[in-house]
């Protein structure tokens, strides 16, 4: 029986974050997100600041979004410091995206894949543009997930002949040096001195 105060049945797509991993192409990321942030500059996104709950020293962000013939959604994450360094990760949430021509939610997809890979291939599109074209050294401070994470997205922006890499965490370093092919520095100075590319991953003050 039909019921007035139900919309229609719509498939709903669930998409994990595992998934998330394994289908986002880290070039086409960055092409979607140079356009993304051309509308924006340009007048053709509606961005509104994000709000929050607070709970006590964390909270739950919401964050909607519209870019004209590419997307409408919005991502709710929440951000537990406290969590930082334990089994469960700091930020965690999801991303909901809804049909531009009648609003009908079309899929839900794990946000935590998404917001680290997104932030870091922001900054890589943005390094991209400023950094002269012989840039050769790439130095990663931080190596938590924004390392990881900055360490995928600058991979092939440039032909590194050397990428450094400094964390407060020596083990967090070398894991992801290893990862990265790249050099464990000592201190963050030692990172930095003729380094041509900086990406800042670490929220110390």
């Amino acid at each position: 029986m039909d019921d007035p105060l139900l919309p229609p049945p719509t498939e709903l797509l669930v998409i994990s974050g595992e998934v998330c991993r394994d289908v986002l192409d880290l070039a086409e990321l960055r092409q979607a997100l140079a356009a993304a942030l051309r509308a924006h500059s340009d007048g053709g996104a509606s961005v509104p600041p994000r709000i929050a709950a607070r709970v006590g020293n964390a909270f739950l962000g919401a964050m909607p979004g519209n870019v004209e013939g590419t997307g409408l959604g919005a991502k709710l994450v929440s951000v537990f410091p406290d969590n930082h360094g334990g089994e469960v990760p700091s930020h965690q949430g999801i991303i909901t995206l809804f049909d531009q021509a009648n609003g009908t939610p079309l899929a839900v997809m794990e946000g935590a894949y998404i917001t680290a890979i997104r932030t870091a291939a922001s900054a890589a599109v943005g390094a991209n543009l400023a950094a002269r074209a012989d840039a050769g050294v790439l130095a990663i401070l931080g190596a938590g997930v924004q390392g990881h994470a900055h360490a995928r997205a600058f991979a092939d922006i440039r032909a590194w002949s050397e990428v450094r890499v400094a964390s407060r965490t020596a083990a967090n370093a070398a894991a992801l040096a290893g990862a990265a092919d790249a050099t464990v520095c000592d201190s963050f100075e030692e990172a930095v001195r003729g380094a041509d590319v900086v990406a800042l991953c670490t929220d110390a003050h």
